[in-house]
């Protein structure tokens, strides 16, 4: 089941938000990959080490499908290059959360589906900026 996502950030104090439709969302709903923070590796007195950790961070990556679009090519180009972004997600959820993110790819590189230059698909991974000590609750229609 396809997702609708909606990509928000600001530009020159300009606030820009865009939909796009996510074929797949990994690591919203259900803690697929974690990042932890900070780790911390403490050295106790006897010589043994222990690493704790005050929480962890989702990284989370959206699957956008194929982007025919260069408008939209664009708008996902300019919002991992922003200061400030948000994704504005459901997912199973009854109430929409908005997930401040981080980019921390770097770059971002389309793929050609079918070597088909026209068909390029693009997925992003982003890492929430929350700090987070336990899993948000998840509420689906069919438990209210």
């Amino acid at each position: 089941m396809a997702d609708t996502i909606q990509l928000r950030y600001t530009k020159a104090g300009t606030i820009y938000t865009q939909s796009f439709t996510a074929l797949a969302v990994k690591g919203a709903d259900d803690p697929e990959k974690v990042r932890f923070v900070p780790p911390l590796v403490l050295s106790i007195v006897d010589g043994s080490k222990e690493t704790q950790f005050r929480g962890f961070q989702r990284i989370i990556d959206f699957d956008l499908g194929v982007v025919s679009s260069a408008t939209d090519r664009k708008t996902i180009q300019e919002f991992l290059n922003a200061n400030t972004r948000s994704i504005l997600y459901q997912g199973i959820n009854v109430i929409p959360e908005e997930i401040l993110v981080v980019n921390e790819q770097g770059e971002i590189e389309n793929e050609w589906m079918f070597d088909f230059s026209l068909a390029k698909r693009f997925s992003l991974e982003v890492v929430e900026k929350t700090t987070r000590t336990s899993w948000p609750i998840v509420f689906p229609p069919e438990i209210l």
